[in-house]
């Protein structure tokens, strides 16, 4: 189980007392201001772990910097951490994508609580981070490069683990009021504490927002006007944790978000909707025995998708109407065993089993008119058991090496054995620490690739290909962390390889008419990660990273698309007063390629920054009101070609606990 065990007293003691220390998103091994402890992290090892016993990459973002810089949503967040570029196609509740050090949008592995919640009846597997809020979220951890000898599948670019809140302390009940540009209105109530014994996190929250025109003006047809792309998220969730005997622990965490968005299928597209309900639910029993040298943990996880697209005729489709209305369904159950053991004070080691199944189904039609329609006709479904073995090795605090290794047998496609090693020293003298890590990973055909079908009334169709292999990668980084001037500054740079080979694409066969999957693409993603944290007094929290990705295809030569370059991110933090505080964080991300949004050829995107700020006032003893601004410099940009992104946005709101 990938959870922080907040409910074990000694460690959710550390783990609140890092949590509230930590104050940036910092790269593996940055060393917090002098005196501190370093937050604690679960996905590097799949244990609870200091993040400077780490040689990998991993930034991590915790509850108190979600509302410091009062991020609202996921992407949000996601858009300030090193080597990753997010993608949204359209308004709030679009497609959002996330590429992880130039590696594509479904070589990313998405965990809740350590469990995968990928969307099976996603075409090609990748995760869509439009609707997954933010409320009761503790810790986000970004852990980069292959991790596969981890988790198994997907993890190629890395892994994003979400880690939601649990109950603690004296009951409270807080409330979140917040308003804003284009009728926004986001309300959310919670409740949290500990009774007998039983801990609880109940909350309920609701967004909506009329939102705005994601067509650009230049493809908006002859006689349209700006239609606003609105937005609707219900979301609930659920936390229970408690101790069922002195060595035995329990706990729940399960959530519903439902969601109807207005999309653009085509510009300016009035009558195109989707609405999508997701299930998600996590659940894990731990023992300790033995003093704690075993620790047993079995965990299950449960994820359900249903996602209707629907689209009527209207006035701007010219002489031919389109219309479709579609269906796809996919749910992912899983379980696993994870035995921790220690051996001594220098070596413990952890063996663990998983099974998952994974189903999917697509049903509907697409009528694009003129007689051409697509019948999406899919339904398939796959096994897969893996087994894995960690080793951590601490040798006087200073030399640190974690090492894993996994075998995966998906049904219906081959095998895979992965491994994973990532040392770390500490120069405690001089406060440098050297670390790396290398590895490989594997990504399984999604069954959309395997098994799709799709015909046309034309007589071609989409066909999956049942004999596609795994995608494959070797990577590796090496980096350091220097802290200086007692804490208050800390910098340090990475350098990351990752070679993938036999990427899944697909291709058009001129003969038959038909479409199909193919591994046929290598891609090598390298580059650099540089960042520097300085604290000059506790009151001012300064953030600044760039980082490089030169991404590149063997085949053509060229950068991948929607992967940018060059991209520098910055957060800052001002405790004006004690009651007063200013935030901001900036992103500029450098030109990037994509396929233009009529023709499909290659084309450039220009540069652009993004500015966002914030000042939150603590009104007296549990209740802080803030105003929010983003896109101060009212940029006109896209991330993806042909969708527009939001102008200056500006919100307000009340947060009350009790």
């Amino acid at each position: 189980m990938t959870r922080i065990p907040y409910r074990h007293s000694s460690i959710r003691t550390l783990c609140l007392a890092g949590a509230a220390l930590a104050v940036l998103a910092l790269p593996a091994g940055a060393e917090q201001t002098a005196g501190s402890l370093p937050p604690l992290v679960v996905t590097p090892t799949k244990t609870v772990v200091p993040l400077d016993e780490i040689g990998s990459s991993v930034t991590v973002i915790d509850r108190q910097q979600i509302e410091e810089q009062n991020y609202q949503t996921l992407p949000d967040l996601l858009r300030a951490v090193p080597g990753l570029s997010v993608i949204q196609t359209g308004s709030q509740g679009a497609l959002t994508s996330v590429f992880t050090r130039g590696s594509n949008s479904n070589q990313t592995l998405v965990l809740l609580n350590g469990r995968p919640i990928g969307d099976p009846s996603a075409s090609n597997g990748a995760f869509n981070f439009a609707h997954l809020p933010l409320f009761n979220v503790e810790q986000v951890e970004v852990l980069r490069g292959p991790a596969s000898a981890l988790y198994g599948s997907k993890a190629i670019g890395g892994v994003i683990n979400i880690i939601t809140r649990e109950g603690d302390g004296e009951p409270s009940f807080g409330s979140q009021v917040e308003i804003g540009t284009h009728d926004t209105l986001n309300t959310i109530l919670n409740a949290n504490g500990r009774l007998a014994g039983i801990g609880y996190d109940a909350t309920l929250s609701r967004l909506s927002t009329d939102g705005f025109s994601a067509t650009p003006a230049t493809l908006r047809p002859p006689g349209a006007t700006d239609e606003a792309d609105g937005y609707d998220n219900w979301s609930g969730s659920l936390a229970l944790d408690g101790d069922i005997t002195d060595s035995i622990s329990a706990n729940f965490f399960g959530a519903i978000i439902d969601t109807r968005s207005d999309l653009d299928y085509s510009p300016e597209d009035p009558n195109g909707r989707e609405a999508t309900r997701q299930y998600f639910a996590d659940a894990a029993l731990k023992g300790t025995f033995f003093d704690g040298v075993w620790q047993p943990t079995l965990s299950f996880g449960y994820s359900n998708y249903f996602r209707n697209d629907k689209d009527q005729p209207d006035a701007f489709d010219g002489i031919f109407p389109t219309s479709q209305d579609v269906d796809n369904k996919g749910w992912r159950w899983s379980a696993e065993l994870q035995n921790d053991i220690v051996i001594d004070d220098q070596n413990s080691i952890t063996v663990g089993t998983e099974f998952e199944r994974e189903w999917f189904k697509s049903s509907g039609t697409s009528d694009f008119g003129g007689g051409f329609v697509i019948t999406n006709d899919s339904e398939a479904s796959r096994d897969t058991v893996g087994v894995y073995a960690i080793h951590r090795f601490d040798w006087e605090e200073r030399l640190f090496l974690s090492s894993a290794v996994r075998f995966d047998a998906p049904e219906n496609s081959d095998n895979a054995i992965t491994f994973t090693i990532a040392p770390a020293y500490l120069f405690t003298d001089s406060g440098t620490k050297i670390r790396g890590s290398v590895g490989t990973a594997y990504k399984a055909p999604s069954l959309y690739e395997l098994y799709g079908f799709a015909p046309t009334s034309f007589g071609n169709a989409f066909v999956g290909n049942p004999d596609l292999e795994p995608e494959r990668s070797f990577g590796f980084e090496v980096g350091f962390d220097q802290t200086l001037l007692e804490g208050k500054v800390t910098l340090g740079a990475t350098y990351f390889h990752n070679h993938i080979r036999d990427s899944i694409n697909t291709v058009f066969d001129p003969i038959t008419f038909d479409s199909s999957t193919v591994n046929n693409r290598d891609l090598t993603a390298q580059g650099a990660e540089v960042y520097i944290d300085i604290v000059p007094i506790e009151s001012v929290r300064l953030h600044l990273d760039y980082t490089f990705t030169h991404a590149i295809f063997d085949d053509t030569d060229k950068q991948a698309l929607r992967r940018p370059k060059h991209v520098l991110n910055g957060t800052l933090a001002i405790d004006l007063t004690d009651e007063l505080t200013l935030t901001g964080n900036f992103s500029l991300l450098g030109g990037r390629r994509d396929l233009d949004y009529y023709t499909g050829a290659e084309k450039g995107l220009p540069a652009y920054t993004l500015v966002n700020a914030a000042i939150s006032y603590k009104v007296f003893d549990g209740v802080t009101a803030y105003v929010r601004a983003e896109n101060m410099l009212d940029e006109d940009y896209e991330t993806a070609d042909g969708f527009q992104a939001p102008g200056l946005r500006l919100l307000a709101g009340v947060r009350v606990v009790y």
